[in-house]
Formats: C-alpha cells, sequence, structure tokens
C-alpha cells in the first residue's frame, strides 16, 4: 500500500483501538476484520491505517493485504522494556524472598517525593491483601521502603523532604514528628534496612531496603509486607534477615553490568 497520496486522519484515532484489536489477534488481519472488530467503518479504518502506516506504527503486505504491527511499536516496546530492567533484573531474588515467607513483596521506584510500585509478588488468593497496587504510590515517611530510600539521602535533601512535606496520619501508629522520623532514617542508614510497623497500614508490617543502583540514576526498593498479627520477634529478625540477604544479591546482580 502506497504512503504517497492518502489522506490521513487525525483525533479519530483515540476513538478506535486498531493498535490493540491487532496486538490482540496474534496474526495480521484484513481492514475488514479490523473494522469489525473495532466496530467502525472500513473507511475510517482506511483512514486510520494509513496514518499508521506513515507513523511506521503498522504495515500491510502488499500480496495478502493484511495488516501487522510496525517496526516502531517493536521499538518502542523494547525500549520500555528496557527501561524497566530492574523488574526482570530483580524479579528471581524477590521471588524467593516471597517464597521464604509466602507474604506480600513488593519492587519501588522513587518518584516526585513517593514510591512507586513498580512490582508485586503476592498470592492472589490469600485472606489479607495490603491495599497496594502497581502504579500506585506512597509516601516515603510512613512506608518501610520510603525510609529506606531517604536514608539513601543526604543531610540537607532530608531535611528539604521533611520542611515541605505534610506528615498526615494514615493510621493510630503514623509517626508525624520530624525528629522522630529523622532519627529512624539515620537507624536506617546505619543499619541497611527500614522498618514499617503499622503506620501505612494498620495491621501490616513490613521490612524494606533500598538498592545501590550503579546503572541509571532511578532510585529502587524493595519491602516484605505481613499481618501484624503474625509478628513474633524471631520471624522479625528472620525478614531483617532475609531483605539484607536479597539486598545484597540484586546489588550483586546490578553491578555485574558494569564491569
Amino acid at each position: 500500500m502506497s504512503k504517497v497520496g492518502k489522506k490521513l486522519y487525525g483525533t479519530v484515532l483515540i476513538k478506535a483501538d486498531l493498535v490493540g484489536v491487532l496486538s490482540q489477534s496474534g496474526e495480521p488481519l484484513t481492514m475488514n476484520d479490523i473494522s469489525n472488530h473495532a466496530d467502525i467503518t472500513l473507511l475510517t479504518s482506511s483512514k486510520i491505517l494509513n496514518t499508521r502506516i506513515l507513523l511506521g506504527d503498522m504495515r500491510c503486505d502488499e500480496t495478502t493485504k493484511r495488516f501487522a504491527l510496525g517496526a516502531t511499536l517493536l521499538q518502542l516496546a523494547n525500549a520500555a522494556f528496557m527501561h524497566f530492567d530492574i523488574v526482570r533484573e530483580s524479579h528471581p531474588a524477590l521471588k524467593h524472598l516471597y517464597e521464604q515467607f509466602g507474604e506480600t513483596v513488593h519492587l519501588g521506584l522513587f518518584r516526585d517525593n513517593q514510591i512507586l510500585y513498580i512490582n508485586k509478588i503476592t498470592n492472589p488468593s490469600s485472606k489479607h491483601q495490603t491495599l497496594s497496587r502497581i502504579g500506585n504510590t506512597q509516601p516515603l515517611y510512613c512506608s518501610a521502603m520510603g525510609k529506606a530510600t531517604l536514608a539513601t539521602f543526604d543531610k540537607t535533601v532530608q531535611n528539604q523532604y521533611f520542611d515541605s512535606s505534610i506528615l498526615t496520619p494514615r493510621t493510630p501508629y503514623t509517626l508525624t514528628d520530624p525528629a522522630d522520623l529523622m532519627g529512624q532514617v539515620e537507624e536506617s542508614e546505619k543499619n541497611g534496612y527500614a522498618i514499617d510497623d503499622r503506620e501505612s497500614e494498620e495491621d501490616v508490617f513490613c521490612v524494606g531496603a533500598a538498592i545501590v543502583n550503579p546503572i541509571d540514576r532511578n532510585h529502587y526498593t524493595f519491602s516484605i509486607s505481613i499481618p501484624y498479627y503474625r509478628l513474633t520477634d524471631q520471624l522479625k529478625e528472620d525478614m531483617i534477615a532475609a531483605v539484607t540477604k536479597t539486598k545484597t544479591i540484586i546489588e550483586f546482580q546490578l553491578e555485574s553490568y558494569t564491569d
């Protein structure tokens, strides 16, 4: 199909997800197939497809007249996948941590003075699910991952955070005194891990650690969360030891990329 002399279509692109239609089909489709799946007219499909072909998002086989996803989308998908290498590289260690305790493990990314959840390993049939969702965020001051991340910054940055943040109680156990929180951050810097003792969710205890990342400028962190009723002194020690070991394993894997 020639790219020259074809009328392009603009705003209607938002009304018909032809990329989604093709990605879900698993095979090239005719224009008629695409129109039927997207519930739009053949004329509209033609205009959209011509535009997407020009952009490189789609391609058309001149012999079969079937449409498929183009190289530009593959390049973008690959770039996005590479951006989240930390998810793939950390998964074996985090999965092992999950299997040790059978409890939820999170991977987070520091973004805009919050922790963004970018991975979660959990048992979907468990009765004790945390409120977290991939793509949601968590404040720094009341989460183990947040306090562990704060501990990696210098005192000037830490003070700026506490001076500019509204420390709203999330539970009856949330600390909101900057001096107390700074003490916890200092402990985290010394110990290599941080604790959330029902500060974010009233019935959840977490141990988290920041990941030293030599690959890019992002700040990553992870944690394991358990229902508070399960907590014992021994289990707390075991969790801390396991988090510390997992941190070492992940950092060793990331360091190998710079050798």
